[in-house]
């Protein structure tokens, strides 16, 4: 092992290695649907989140065991709900906001607001969706994809521009979450996806969270995996009720913290 023209120890490089490209711990941990895991700051009972209508909360108990609960309903009907349960509802209550983040808004007064009302009643954070374009980003020269990335960005810099300001402002308990529809396994929806992401997170997000729309075959599933590997956050996947004999294999094969179950 020569390096820097001095003779070392292959111990000394092999520590050097591990320093500097170490892999995620996620990797090297057999993930259980029943581990508790921690974003950020906020810690949560096991991997298994359900996606409830705000008309059925009440019919979910202690009972079930959930890493936490994802509401879609009105604005009000969730303050209503996490100011009443806010001694007693043992995991956390995240609600999610029914608009996009569209390029096309001039305005994310409202979005703004939902944000800064439910992080004052007990709620702990929001899962804002945005709306892709595709970003073909495969070309035979660096410097048309480097263009194509500058485009990309001018699209959708107010969008980030806005989740940025909202995690500096918000509380740091309130967590912040984006939502991303995978439509199909093109090169082009990887892209998007994956670059998009990537902004998010080092702007100030908290975690993503993946709603696929396509088979989860051998092709979706490696999608998936590329998506998740090259991020530097929290991801979570969203899946149906009919698809949750898949958990523990996605838990297993992919670096997914927390899968979110809509109820059945």
């Amino acid at each position: 092992a020569e390096l820097f023209y001095l003779w070392i120890p292959i111990s000394d490089l092999q520590k050097m290695w591990k320093i500097l490209f170490s892999q995620r711990k996620e990797i090297l941990k057999h993930k259980s649907v029943w581990d508790r895991i921690s974003i950020g700051n906020l810690t949560f009972q096991n991997r298994l989140w359900k996606r409830i209508p705000i008309s059925c909360f009440k019919e979910v108990t202690m009972q079930d065991n959930l890493g936490a609960a994802v509401l879609t309903g009105t604005l009000e009907q969730v303050i209503q709900i996490c100011s009443a349960q806010r001694e007693s509802c043992s995991w956390p209550v995240f609600y999610e906001y029914p608009e996009e983040l569209s390029v096309e808004h001039r305005s994310f007064s409202k979005a703004q607001e939902a944000a800064q009302q439910l992080s004052q009643f007990g709620c702990a954070g929001i899962i804002f969706s945005i709306r892709l374009h595709t970003i073909r980003l495969k070309s035979n020269e660096e410097q048309e994809e480097n263009k194509c990335i500058l485009d990309y960005w001018a699209r959708y810099k107010a969008i980030m521009g806005f989740l940025k300001e909202e995690r500096s402002a918000l509380p740091k308990d309130f967590k912040l979450l984006i939502q991303f529809c995978l439509q199909d396994t093109t090169s082009a929806t990887h892209d998007s996806v994956r670059t998009c992401m990537r902004w998010c997170l080092d702007g100030g997000v908290n975690a993503a969270l993946l709603t696929p729309s396509f088979p989860l075959d051998r092709a979706g599933l490696i999608l998936l995996q590329q998506i998740v590997e090259s991020q530097p956050g929290s991801v979570l996947l969203s899946l149906s009720d009919t698809q949750y004999d898949l958990v523990d294999s996605l838990l297993r094969s992919a670096e997914i913290d927390a899968v979110v179950i809509d109820k059945a």
